[in-house]
Order: C-alpha cells, then sequence, then structure tokens
C-alpha cells in the first residue's frame, strides 16, 4: 500500500524563513531514506520504534563513562546489575545469545578501561550549530577522553563487524560531533575519533580537517532545504524489508 506525502506548512520559499532546527539524530535518518524521515517524524501514523540492542547496551556504557567522568568506575557487579534491569524492561526484545553478549561487552569494557586507564573529560553535553541563520542542528557529544592531554571522541562500537576505515573517515555523524567540539571546546583542538570495536578488540582512529567541515555545512544546507521543499522519496537497500514503515513506502 502506497501513500502519498502531505505538503508540510512551511512559508513560501521566497519569503522570510523560520529557524528550522533538525536534532542530529533526524539528520541521519533523512540521509539514510528521506521517505523514512517523511513517515517517522512528520506524518501523523503513530509508530513507536523499539530500541534496539546497541541502544540498550549503550545506558550501560554510559553510566560507566559518567562514573569515570566522577572519577570513580563502576564495578562489574554495578554494571550487571544495572543490565539485569533492562532485560527485566525490555528482556521480551531479547533473545538469549543478546543477554550473554551484553554481559560480554560489560566485561570487555571494564577491561578495556582500566588496563588504558581511560580518563573522560565530558559525556553527552548538549550543542546546537546554526549553520545559516535559517537552520540549525542538535544533539550530544558522546565520550569525550583525554589521551596525553589531548581530547579524543571517543567511540564504543557494539556490532559485530569490523568497522571499514573508509566508512569511518567519510561519517557525517563523526564530522558533526568534531565540528561541534571544535565550536564550544575553543581552548582545545580534537586529536582525533577513536572507535574501539569491543567484539574484535581492534581500534580505529580517523580525523576531520576543514574540507570535512565544508562538507557537512553543504550537505545541512541542501537536507534542510529539500525539507522545506517537501523532498521525500524512498532510498531502497537491504534493510528496507526490516522497515517498521514499509508498507506505506512509494516502493509498495
Amino acid at each position: 500500500m502506497s501513500m502519498s506525502h502531505k505538503q508540510l506548512d512551511f512559508p513560501n520559499i521566497n519569503n522570510p524563513k523560520p529557524l528550522l532546527v533538525i536534532s542530529d539524530d533526524k539528520l541521519m535518518d533523512y540521509i539514510k531514506c528521506p521517505d523514512f524521515f517523511y513517515w517517522k517524524y512528520l506524518s501523523k501514523i503513530p509508530f513507536k520504534t523499539k530500541p534496539s540492542f546497541s541502544d540498550l547496551i549503550k545506558q550501560v556504557i554510559d553510566t560507566y563513562m559518567v562514573r569515570l567522568l566522577n572519577g570513580k568506575i563502576l564495578t562489574i557487579q554495578e554494571a550487571k546489575r544495572q543490565w539485569d534491569k533492562i532485560i527485566d524492561n525490555e528482556g521480551s526484545r531479547l533473545n538469549e545469545k543478546q543477554i550473554l553478549d551484553g554481559l560480554g561487552i560489560i566485561n570487555q569494557l571494564d577491561r578495556y578501561c582500566r588496563n588504558n586507564k581511560l580518563i573522560v573529560a565530558d559525556i553527552n553535553s548538549p550543542y546546537q550549530l546554526n549553520f545559516t541563520e535559517n537552520v540549525a542542528v542538535t544533539g550530544k557529544i558522546g565520550t569525550i577522553r583525554y589521551n596525553n592531554d589531548k581530547l579524543e571522541l571517543f567511540v564504543v562500537e557494539t556490532s559485530r563487524n569490523l568497522p571499514n576505515q573508509i566508512i569511518l573517515d567519510m561519517s557525517l555523524k563523526y564530522t558533526l560531533q568534531a565540528y561541534a567540539i571544535s565550536k564550544l571546546a575553543n581552548n582545545y583542538n580534537l586529536n582525533g575519533i577513536r572507535i574501539y570495536h569491543i567484539k574484535s578488540g581492534s581500534e580505529f582512529t580517523t580525523y576531520r580537517t576543514q574540507k570535512d567541515f565544508d562538507r557537512l555545512e553543504k550537505t545541512v544546507k541542501n537536507i534542510s532545504k529539500a525539507i522545506r521543499e517537501n523532498i521525500f522519496y524512498p532510498r531502497e537497500d537491504f534493510t528496507c524489508y526490516q522497515c517498521c514503515y514499509k508498507n506505506y513506502c512509494g516502493y509498495n
């Protein structure tokens, strides 16, 4: 069943535009699929998406990082109790392997942080970046760590697949966070973005330059223009069959 989009009530493009504020998650969802963005955020269809395994285990990881920020270490027992509580609330959505994987991630994260004497400088600080007088992006900067008195954005990657360096170097999500740090932490220069792939124990580092920030700015401006002009279309890929909005998609 294919359904058409309703026109959004934005002012005429020739008239002064109000500030369009878009979150980083929404920005990434538009990049993923403009049609998905429309049905998720702009349509009136009541559909609540379920948190993924990565979303759930991230709650424990963030708690661990907040404790490090305060100069303490979350004990394995405390972390496992938090995971148990999440399982009690969301257990029907997790299979036995995922539950065990969560425990393995907790143990691996604890060993990594202790062995590397991880020092957290900040976590989940909110930001709003004004790209033009009419477009702003909001979000939260993830975990920032110290590495030899330099700042690094630190990402714990919990997926099964090993990260691809080319994809990491192109990731607009990381570019956006690096850009936010460069704007908000004027006294510090970001030394890089370190991704710790917890399943393999491998570490990857990617960097951002002004060229990446220029690309980000163009992307944000183009997407905001497309949203104002009601440009929404399906971007077909192998994940379409899992999409909760596939019954409304233009491909059906």
